[in-house]
């Protein structure tokens, strides 16, 4: 079901949020070309540059693995995850 209220919010909008990101984020928009991404009907996104998506990308997922209990360890190569019962108990 479309949530028409909430497309037009987003589509009004859209311009203000692509300046902002641009001026206070890593991220460098493309905002004089408007994409389809993948799975759209109709184009509506404003693609960044690969490279920059990376870092914040990275960053973010590692705070949210140490954050939910993950340990991160620098060592040779996991070449096998033990599971049992569905969940990883070692490598």
């Amino acid at each position: 079901m479309v949530q028409y209220d909430l497309v037009s919010v987003l589509t009004e909008r859209a311009p203000r949020i692509c300046s902002l990101v641009g001026k206070t984020s890593v991220l460098n928009l493309f905002v004089s070309e408007v994409t389809m991404p993948v799975g759209a009907l109709w184009r509506r996104g404003h693609q960044a540059e690969f490279n920059q998506w990376v870092v914040p990308l990275s960053r973010f997922y590692k705070n949210m693995f140490l954050k939910n209990g993950g340990t991160m360890f620098d060592g040779p190569p996991v070449k096998e995850l033990l599971v049992e019962e569905g969940a990883v108990k070692g490598v």
